[in-house]
C-alpha cells in the first residue's frame, strides 16, 4: 500500500472501531481472574470494496475487526443456523415488481453482525495494537463481548433473529415456506401490498406506499447503510429495472474479473493436476455465477465439481472455455411485465443417463413462469425463476429411469412453487395447500 492508501485504511479502522463503540459490543475488563480458555484473538481484515451502484466501479477501503472464531471454547455447542433467501423466492419478488409496476429497492444494514441480541457467554478477546492505542489500553486489559461479533459462528444467527423480530414488529408476515421472505397485506382484504427478501444484511423488496411506510419505520430502528432503487446490486448480481418496469439481472462485473488459467505450465491435457486447490477455485467461481445468473453453465459447474479431486489439465481447459463463452456471449435473466392473473407454472426436465465420468447420471430442471397461452400450445412469454443440473441421487439402470427421476424433481419444484404462490397471493398456509384443489390445473 502507498502511504496515502495506508492513511485511508487507518481511517477505515477508526470508523470500524467507532461502530463497535456505538453498538455497545464490548466492555473493558482486567485480565485477572479471566480463564485463558475464555479469551480469543482478533485481527483486521482489510479489503477494497466496490460501490452498491453497479455502474460505479470505484473502490473504497474497508476495515473489518474480526474475532478468531475457531478459538471459541463453545464452538459446536451453540446454535449457528441462519437461513438466506431462496433463489426462486428472489426471482418471484422481481417478477412481482414487474407485474405490479412496483419499484424495486435494496437496502444494506451497516454493522449488521454487531446489531444482534445480547449474548452473555463470558467471552473475551485481545484487541489488536491499533485498538489498544486508540483506547489507551494497558497490557493486562481485555475486552469482554456483550454481543456476537464478526468471526463468531453464532453472529449470523443472532443478527437473523434480531432482523426477523424487527420486520414482524413493523407489520410484515413471515413466510412458512421460505423464512427469509416477508409479506405485507391489507388487513381486511388480505391483498398483497409488498414483499421483502433478506440475505444476511442485504434486503431486497418492492411494494406499494404502505410497504414504503413499513420500511421507514424499520429504518428508525436499524442502522441502514446504502439504499438504492431502480439500479441495484444484490448478492453479487446487478439488477436493473427498465422504464416498462420489467427487470434484468446479470453478473457482468463478476464475469469481467474472471481470468483463464494458463495451461502451458500445467502440462498436457491428460496430465493430472498437481495442485487440487486450483480446480477447487475454478469450481467455486463457475458454480457461483452458474447458480446466480447463468443457467447455461449449470451442467459444467456440476460436472467439474464431481471430478475436482481427480482433475486433469483437460478439466481446467473446460473451465477456460466456459469463461471465454460467458465473456463473449453476455446473458441476463429477464422478468417481464406480465399480469399475475396470466401467470402459469411450467417445468422442463431432462436427464443424461451415465453421462458423468464415473458412470452416474445427471438430471436437469428449468422452472418457469409463463403466460396461460403457452400451456395452450400458443406462442407467449416465458421466463426462468429456478434451474438446476445435478447428479441423480441414485444409480439407475436405464435412460427411462433417469428421465423419471428428473421428472419427479420437476414435479416437486412445481408443487413447492405453487404452494409458495398460494401463500403469497391468498395467504394459504402449507397445510391448507395440501387439501386445496386449484382452479387452474
Amino acid at each position: 500500500l502507498s502511504p496515502s492508501d495506508q492513511e485511508r485504511f487507518r481511517e477505515a479502522m477508526s470508523n470500524e472501531w467507532q461502530s463497535w463503540l456505538e453498538t455497545k459490543v464490548t466492555t473493558i475488563v482486567k485480565s485477572k481472574g479471566v480463564p485463558s480458555s475464555r479469551v480469543i484473538g482478533s485481527r483486521w481484515v482489510l479489503t477494497w470494496k466496490t460501490s452498491s451502484d453497479p455502474d460505479n466501479r470505484s473502490l473504497v477501503p474497508k476495515a473489518r475487526l474480526v474475532l478468531v472464531g475457531y478459538q471459541d471454547p463453545d464452538l459446536g455447542k451453540i446454535a449457528t443456523d441462519s437461513p438466506t433467501v431462496r433463489k426462486e423466492s428472489k426471482h418471484v419478488t422481481l417478477s412481482l415488481a414487474a407485474a405490479f409496476h412496483w419499484a424495486i429497492w435494496s437496502a444494506d444494514i451497516k454493522t449488521a453482525f454487531l446489531s444482534g441480541d445480547l449474548s452473555q457467554r463470558g467471552l473475551h478477546f485481545k484487541p489488536p495494537p491499533e485498538i489498544r492505542e486508540l483506547m489507551k489500553l494497558g497490557p493486562d486489559d481485555l475486552l469482554r463481548l456483550e454481543k456476537a461479533a464478526y468471526g463468531l459462528a453464532e453472529a449470523p444467527r443472532a443478527w437473523y433473529l434480531r432482523l426477523t423480530r424487527e420486520l414482524k414488529e413493523a407489520g410484515l408476515q413471515q413466510s412458512e415456506l421460505d423464512p427469509c421472505v416477508f409479506f405485507l397485506r391489507e388487513p381486511v382484504s388480505k391483498r398483497l401490498l409488498g414483499v421483502c427478501g433478506i440475505h444476511v444484511d442485504d434486503l431486497l423488496g418492492c411494494g406499494t406506499p404502505a410497504m414504503d411506510a413499513c420500511l421507514a419505520e424499520l429504518r428508525k430502528k436499524l442502522p441502514f447503510g446504502d439504499f438504492r432503487t431502480g439500479t441495484i446490486k444484490y448478492t453479487g448480481a446487478e439488477i436493473r429495472q427498465l422504464p416498462d418496469f420489467s427487470v434484468e439481472l446479470s453478473q457482468e462485473a463478476y464475469l469481467d474479473k474472471l481470468e483463464e488459467v494458463p495451461l502451458k505450465p500445467l502440462g498436457r491435457l491428460c496430465d493430472p493436476l498437481n495442485d487440487s486447490k486450483l480446480m477447487r477455485t475454478c469450481c467455486g467461481q463457475l458454480s457461483w455465477v452458474a447458480n446466480h445468473s447463468r443457467p447455461d453453465q449449470a451442467f459444467l459447474a456440476s460436472y467439474l465439481q464431481g471430478v475436482q479431486d481427480q482433475a486433469t489439465v483437460g478439466h481446467v481447459a473446460m473451465y477456460n472455455k466456459a469463461v471465454r463463452e460467458m465473456k463473449t456471449r453476455k446473458v441476463c435473466l429477464r422478468f417481464p411485465s406480465v399480469p399475475v392473473e396470466q401467470w402459469r407454472l411450467l417445468a422442463i426436465t431432462d436427464a443424461g443417463w451415465a453421462t458423468r465420468e464415473n458412470g452416474e447420471s445427471q438430471g436437469g430442471l428449468l422452472l418457469c413462469l409463463c403466460e396461460q397461452r403457452v400451456l395452450e400450445q400458443q406462442q407467449g412469454t416465458t421466463w426462468i425463476i429456478e434451474w438446476s443440473s445435478k447428479k441423480l441421487r441414485r444409480v439407475v439402470r436405464s435412460s427411462t429411469a433417469a428421465e423419471t427421476m428428473a421428472a419427479q424433481s420437476g414435479l416437486d419444484a412445481l408443487e413447492l412453487m405453487q404452494a409458495f404462490l398460494q401463500e403469497l397471493f391468498a395467504g394459504m398456509r402449507p397445510k391448507e395447500f395440501q387439501q386445496w384443489t386449484p382452479t387452474h390445473q
